[in-house]
């Protein structure tokens, strides 16, 4: 039961108290200690309604929303372990997917106009998050190979941080058949610059048709969290620093921490 406002008043007992907000009451009173005829009112509904109920139904409520939030979580952990053990990312494959990411960026093989999604065979994976693995794989690399002196400088940490941070701020990786209605929306049938005045007629359609799908996409990608999978780059840099890079377990450690089989 979610009134409108979170204000409420009770009579038991022949008298009146509140305002109250509701986890207040649930606080602080537990339902044996009202009577059972108390009553409580909230401005939202516009009667008295029977305290005991109202109760029942909020426990009931707060039951089913964390029966439903424990579902989900249970779903998604199973979701990211099938993801998961069917990753094969060898440290060489790692490189070449960021290799390739840099290539499809320079190189403009993302779809747009004014949007960065990838296609998944432009960096060669079958999931986004495989690009987030081979990100955090060559962070270790580079961290690895840093002079010791220079693993804690904010310069090192830029360095490897600052293309992660744009690939999350920016980029959404989505399958090839995802992209492909996208990818006949051109700038010039748009006009997104807008120098003809704001579009109408056929523009304006096709305007519509671009806000769209790029909505559409924004939401699959968004649907697909990499981190329901992976945890976020700045945990992972912390446990870096807790690793000895010369130590003869430092990539088995790596690759246990990131949910994968070591594969050198």
């Amino acid at each position: 039961m979610e009134p409108q406002t979170d204000l409420y008043y009770i009579h038991a007992s022949g008298q009146q108290s509140g305002p109250f907000p509701f986890a207040t009451i649930r606080k602080i009173w537990p339902p044996e200690a009202f009577p059972c005829d108390a009553l409580i009112w909230n401005d939202a509904w516009g009667e008295w309604r029977e305290l005991e109920h109202v109760l029942h139904l909020d426990t009931v409520n707060e039951l089913r929303r964390k029966i439903e939030a424990d579902t989900l979580t249970q779903k998604r952990s199973t979701e990211a372990s099938r993801i998961r053990s069917s990753i094969v990312m060898t440290r060489q494959r790692a490189t070449q997917i960021v290799d390739r990411l840099a290539e499809a960026m320079d190189e403009k093989k993302y779809v747009g106009p004014w949007s960065f999604f990838v296609r998944f065979s432009a960096v060669g994976v079958q999931h986004g998050v495989e690009v987030f693995f081979a990100l955090y794989i060559e962070a270790a690399s580079m961290f690895q190979q840093a002079p010791p002196s220079k693993r804690r400088d904010p310069d090192t940490l830029e360095c490897i941080y600052g293309g992660y941070n744009f690939v999350t701020g920016f980029i959404k990786f989505l399958p090839d058949r995802e992209l492909d209605r996208f990818g006949k929306i051109t700038k010039e049938s748009i006009d997104l610059s807008g120098r003809n005045g704001p579009p109408i007629g056929d523009r304006a359609a096709a305007w519509n048709e671009y806000q769209v799908e790029r909505d559409r996409l924004k939401a699959l990608a968004a649907a697909a969290d990499p981190f329901d999978i992976i945890e976020e780059y700045a945990h992972f840099y912390e446990y870096l620093l807790t690793l000895n890079p010369e130590a003869p377990d430092f990539w088995n450690r790596i690759y246990q921490r990131l949910g994968l089989m070591y594969q050198p």
